[in-house]
């Protein structure tokens, strides 16, 4: 206690001047309870990669993919590459500006270009991790080095490979390129052709996968090089786009590969649903028709059902689960009988309408009131007798005014979950009404310019949706209000503010539905509701238009707009072509105003 008392008494002023910065310091370094520790692992990462020589003298082809440690592709991702002296230790040998990569499938998406420095090229991943690229070297032996620098969710890594422009070059290419693969059929048959000058081929096997990597089937090469790969069309996929890969294989190791990309198609049957009773009924009332459609692959789970009675157009249906419910509506005649067309309406490429399915209708008379010609024209004459007590009455009230019809809207993007900001976004695009997944769509984060400016200010990502159509875009820096823009071939482009990096569930309307709808809203704003619960044909909304045109010259140009307008309708939805773009245009353009 004697020796502790002074140490209390003395001054504050007197304290180390180091002593607040250690206190800080300590604090700062305490362990925190291990319940608040947040950990980051990032995923594993390799890089397959090989390099034959190519056909031209000196020259090297290169084929990689950059894949996490569960096989999984890492797409739009940059790799770098060099070359070396044979023992891989020297510099880096100067490169030439690079060529295009032979044998690429058509239709494959984002080969971006190689990037340029003078020791190293730096290439982009496409949507399945691969990047290819030929190139010039000045020595006939290499060490080739790649790295991957990483990113928050994937580490870094570096891979070497050999190469040898010596050997003779190894080509393994489709001979026909396949373009469609018929469900339909039970074999489809794969032709190939191994290029390789001088080398005997015993023992040579070729490989089919698909798309999945699933295997397909193998067949040996025949000493002129050429192979046939029979597949089951039971083991491919549904239809839709898929791909074809083949791989040359010399007992383990793989010599050289070659991919495409393929349509897989099936035939669309249809039938009768009830096929012991005779459908009939009275035209004026409709007549409803109930279709089976089915493929080889189950029934058909999107398209529509067209009805026509010679050239008319008399009703059209949407297929749900493989059926479709089509009402006819037509004039009666005095035949007991009449003989409708049907034909099926994909909505898609791979789906093959079969041939027209013709169904004989029993016609029924109309009833008696449908006869009593005398006893309408009886109240025609007795309202308008009384017409003047009854305009004076309406005279007093106020008109009432139509509601406006609205024009059907794709539904918004829906946010399934959020996402942490640096994930970015990620989704599924489908068709709006028939909910199949749409295959090719472009999503893409757009920064719009300045009103009265021409185009976008920038682009911040881009990418493709896969064959069930998923997509991710990366998180990139935007600066300014940013919209996500999904555009499809055959489906309306559709542009909402971009949401925080999410999950999102995004529907498109086809274009061939969208110009239906335009139509139905514009008849019903112009008309009022149509007559009974159906909504109107196009044959029927130009058939309304030329019985009843308004009174004088305008009335008449523009019952002749209206008719011209429906009847370009009818021909583009329901016709046997894409309806794109350029035919949604063209078909609105002849809209008359409300």
């Amino acid at each position: 206690m004697t020796k502790q008392q002074p140490r209390t008494r003395r001054p504050i002023r007197a304290l180390p001047r180091w002593l607040p910065g250690a206190v800080l310091l300590a604090l700062t370094l305490a362990p925190r309870p291990a319940g608040a520790a947040k950990v980051h692992v990032a995923a594993g990462t390799r890089i397959e990669v090989r390099a034959d020589a190519a056909p031209t003298p000196n020259d090297v082809v290169v084929r990689g993919t950059l894949r996490d440690d569960v096989g999984s592709p890492i797409a739009s991702s940059h790799v770098a590459i060099s070359f070396h002296g044979q023992d891989g230790n020297g510099p880096a040998l100067a490169l030439p500006w690079p060529k295009k990569c032979p044998g690429t499938a058509r239709g494959a998406v984002d080969a971006h270009e190689p990037h340029v420095a003078p020791d190293e090229y730096v290439v982009d991943t496409d949507a399945q991790g691969s990047f290819c690229f030929e190139t010039s070297l000045p020595v006939a032996r290499a060490v080739m080095k790649l790295s991957y620098q990483g990113s928050p969710l994937y580490d870094a890594t570096d891979a070497e490979s050999p190469v040898d422009i010596a050997r003779p070059a190894i080509v393994l290419s489709f001979d026909p390129e396949p373009t469609v693969v018929s469900l339909d059929r039970p074999i489809y048959s794969a032709l190939l052709r191994v290029i390789a000058p001088g080398i005997n081929k015993n023992g040579w096997r070729v490989k089919l996968s698909d798309e999945k990597n699933r295997p397909l089937g193998s067949a040996d090469v025949d000493p002129d090089g050429l192979c046939r790969v029979d597949v089951a069309t039971s083991d491919l996929a549904g239809p839709g786009l898929g791909e074809l890969r083949a791989s040359l294989e010399v007992g383990a190791a793989p010599l050289a590969d070659a991919a495409h990309v393929v349509e897989r198609h099936a035939r669309m049957d249809l039938e009768v649903e009830v096929e012991d009773d005779r459908p009939g009924g009275v035209p004026e009332d409709g007549i409803v028709v109930a279709l089976r459609v089915r493929s080889s692959r189950g029934p058909a789970a999107s398209g529509s059902i067209e009805a026509k009675l010679g050239d008319r157009t008399v009703g059209a249906a949407v297929v749900r689960d493989g059926v479709a419910r089509v009402a006819m509506t037509f004039a009666s005649t005095r035949n007991t009988s009449a003989t409708v067309s049907m034909r099926y309406l994909p909505d898609a490429p791979w789906w093959e309408p079969s041939p027209p399915l013709f169904v004989k209708l029993a016609i029924h008379p109309p009833s008696a009131w449908r006869r009593a010609p005398l006893f309408v024209l009886a109240l025609a004459v007795a309202a308008w007798m009384l017409r003047e007590s009854y305009l004076s009455r309406l005279r007093g009230r106020p008109a009432k005014t139509r509601a406006p019809v609205r024009q059907a809207e794709p539904r918004p993007i829906q946010v399934v979950r959020q996402r942490p900001a640096d994930q970015g976004w990620t989704g599924r695009v489908f068709d709006a009404h028939e909910t199949h997944a749409l295959a090719g769509a472009q999503v893409s984060i757009v920064v719009k310019s300045f009103p009265g400016a021409d185009g976008d200010r920038s682009i911040g990502a881009r990418t493709v949706t896969d064959a069930a159509g998923h997509f991710e875009l990366r998180p990139e820096p935007i600066t300014g209000k940013a919209v996500i823009r999904i555009e499809a071939p055959l489906h309306a482009t559709l542009e909402q503010a971009l949401p925080p990096p999410s999950e999102l569930s995004i529907p498109l309307i086809a274009r061939r539905r969208k110009l239906l709808d335009r139509l139905v809203a514009w008849a019903a704003a112009e008309w009022g509701a149509w007559d009974g619960a159906r909504e109107p044909t196009p044959e029927q909304v130009a058939g309304r238009a030329a019985r009843r045109p308004a009174r004088g010259t305008a009335g008449v140009d523009r019952a002749a707009a209206v008719e011209t307008w429906a009847r370009a309708v009818e021909s583009t939805a329901f016709g046997p072509g894409a309806v794109d773009e350029q035919a949604e245009r063209k078909v609105t353009s002849l809209e008359p105003p409300k």
